[in-house]
């Protein structure tokens, strides 16, 4: 695999720490039960996002919806639990006229114990040319982790944040994407989906650009209902959490209904490697690496996508999710295999992002 560029990241420690005791990595299979989708609610004539800012801190208020699981995602945002959500708008300098922008989806520890990290991604960003939208899905719903709080708001968050830089007049609203980073690598693969994007229905806005690092890939979602906008997937076969596998096998089926998805692989790399931090065993986390559980959220069937077993219903389908979460595993590294990585992964997105803004 090829390497090349990227930044040093710092607060490892702290997101480490909030990855303990969270089952599959923010819980990537809390669809709310079997059965079919259903409607759910009416279809509103129009979205036009309520938000404040930014202010002269970049910081931007703006009303998003709490849903508990992805059926209520799916189900739109119609009498779901209303939360003002807060973003950092970080802008290049020097730069004229609107910018793309991205989208930057945390992980499970959030922006509060590791806020430098995302800031550096940020930081990085602008140098490109390109806004990032950091968006903090956990402090204003009251969580200091992903725990207790389904991805499926990540989700609507994420989506509702591209809605509202479509109305900046510094942003380009036809060049905006998304990045995520381990439970934010699970909200771009979700949002890749149209059934998600009911949330902000009808409005037209797309992301023109999904990559995710380190995805939770063992249990998820799926439709065949897709953007036609690249993903890029980054990982790591060393990643003890998400296994590599299964996210190329994600990648197969998605291409497979004519999306336009790849994955890099990186040798030797774990979950997290571009955190700057050492390898750090963490003993009393449940992890998702051995499942291969997959909710359609086109029709809310359950099945095992490595033997095509289908679920009879949503008490089989958690029943096998407890069977196959193991315990304990490996995060980060500053070693030679980490480092290649995060240069490679870094390189990976300027090319990306480069080709489809037109930099």
């Amino acid at each position: 695999m090829p390497h090349h560029k990227c930044l040093k990241t710092f607060y490892f420690t702290m997101l480490m720490v909030c990855l303990v005791g969270l089952s599959a990595c923010g819980g990537g299979g809390d669809d709310g039960g079997g059965g079919n989708a259903g409607g759910g609610g009416t279809t509103p004539t129009s979205f036009d996002p309520v938000f404040t800012g930014p202010d002269a801190n970049g910081e931007i208020v703006f009303q998003s919806v709490t849903p508990g699981t992805y059926r209520d995602l799916v189900n739109g945002r119609v009498g779901l639990p209303q939360a003002d959500v807060t973003g950092t708008l970080y802008m290049p300098q020097g730069v004229t006229g609107p910018v793309p922008a991205m989208v930057i989806s945390h992980g499970s520890s959030g922006i509060q114990n590791s806020g430098n990290f995302y800031v550096g991604k940020a930081m990085a960003l602008n140098n490109l040319g390109i806004a990032a939208f950091l968006i903090d899905s956990q402090t204003p719903r009251g969580f200091t982790s992903q725990l207790g709080l389904s991805t499926a708001a990540n989700v609507a968050d994420a989506l509702i944040a591209l809605v509202v830089l479509s109305q900046l007049p510094e942003i380009d609203p036809d060049r905006v994407g998304i990045i995520g980073y381990s439970v934010g690598g699970l909200v771009v693969v979700n949002t890749f989906f149209k059934e998600s994007q009911n949330v902000i229905a009808p409005a037209t806005n797309q992301f023109k650009a999904y990559i995710g690092y380190y995805p939770q890939c063992n249990i998820r979602q799926w439709s065949p209902n897709i953007s036609q906008a690249p993903m890029l997937i980054l990982h790591g076969e060393a990643d003890e959490w998400d296994a590599y596998t299964a996210c190329i096998d994600l990648v197969n089926s998605l291409n497979g209904v004519n999306a336009n998805a790849s994955i890099i692989t990186y040798p030797g790399a774990h979950h997290v490697f571009d955190s700057g931090g050492s390898l750090t065993y963490i003993a009393d986390a449940r992890i998702p690496h051995d499942c291969a559980g997959e909710t359609r959220i086109d029709t809310f069937e359950k099945r095992r996508f490595d033997t095509g077993q289908i679920f009879a219903n949503n008490t089989e389908y958690q029943a096998y999710l407890d069977t196959c979460r193991t315990m304990g595993g490996n995060v980060g590294g500053d070693d030679a295999a980490a480092i290649a990585a995060t240069l490679d992964a870094a390189n990976e997105v300027e090319l990306l992002l480069t080709d489809v803004f037109g930099l």
